[in-house]
């Protein structure tokens, strides 16, 4: 679904706009300037992902950390990159 904003009124927004993988228009003065849309919603219509991409978004939603927050992501890095760094 494609939502159209102001580009003002979405600045507050846009985290949650991201979060949710809507594709979404933002414009300046009336006019629309920016489109975001999710990596999926990027690849399907151009080129069909490679299968590792394809198992590793089944893997994440199946573990349930295709929803996950930025800080989250940077921890589970740390704690796989901690055991390494000795």
């Amino acid at each position: 679904m494609d939502h159209r904003l102001d580009l003002e009124a979405a600045k507050p927004r846009l985290d949650q706009a991201v979060r949710q993988q809507d594709r979404f228009v933002l414009g300046r003065n009336g006019e629309p300037s920016v489109l975001i849309l999710g990596v999926e919603d990027f690849i399907r219509p151009t080129i069909r992902p490679p299968p590792w991409l394809v198992a590793a978004w089944e893997g994440a939603r199946d573990r349930g950390v295709d929803t996950a927050a930025m800080h989250e992501i940077d921890a589970e890095v740390a704690a796989v990159r901690k055991p390494q760094a000795g």
